[in-house]
């Protein structure tokens, strides 16, 4: 990309804009992850796991397996969120009973499929990893800070 007699690569356009898009780092990073975290969970999975995550949404009497609730993860891996097991379940990266296809949608899949739309004219599929890599980020760091005591 050419601006103002400068050459950049793609890769630097990108990185600029997750940069700018993430609030220029530090706190207000977090933050803009959470609040992602937030409206994605909303959107994508309280209608099974619930609005507070306890595995009480409205679908699951649609269901034929019992949804389980999300606030008790920290608790169950002895006081540490597993946030990186969570984030390899909600991309679909592994084989765990009663998710991905049989159960739980694969939303990395999801994701990969939404982000051109998203990103508009200026990005390249490729640069579609990024982009499922923060709205995993993002309801990684929301389920966080819903964990109960």
């Amino acid at each position: 990309m050419r601006v103002k007699g400068h050459q950049f690569s793609r890769g630097a356009v990108v990185a600029a804009a997750i940069v700018v898009g993430a609030g220029f780092g530090g706190s207000a990073g977090a933050e803009t992850s959470l609040e992602v975290g937030r409206s994605e969970f909303a959107s994508y999975c309280a209608a099974c796991h619930g609005h507070d995550g306890r595995g009480d949404g409205p679908f699951q009497v649609l269901l034929t397996r019992r949804v389980p609730g999300l606030t008790g993860l920290a608790r169950a891996n002895g006081g540490t969120f597993p946030a990186d097991r969570v984030a390899e379940v909600v991309r679909g990266s592994v084989d765990m009973p009663g998710h991905g296809p049989m159960g739980m949608p694969l939303w990395g899949d999801h994701y990969r499929t939404k982000a051109p739309s998203q990103l508009g004219p200026y990005f390249k599929p490729e640069d579609a990893e990024a982009y499922v890599k923060s709205r995993i980020q993002g309801v990684v760091d929301y389920l966080a800070t819903i964990q109960e005591k």
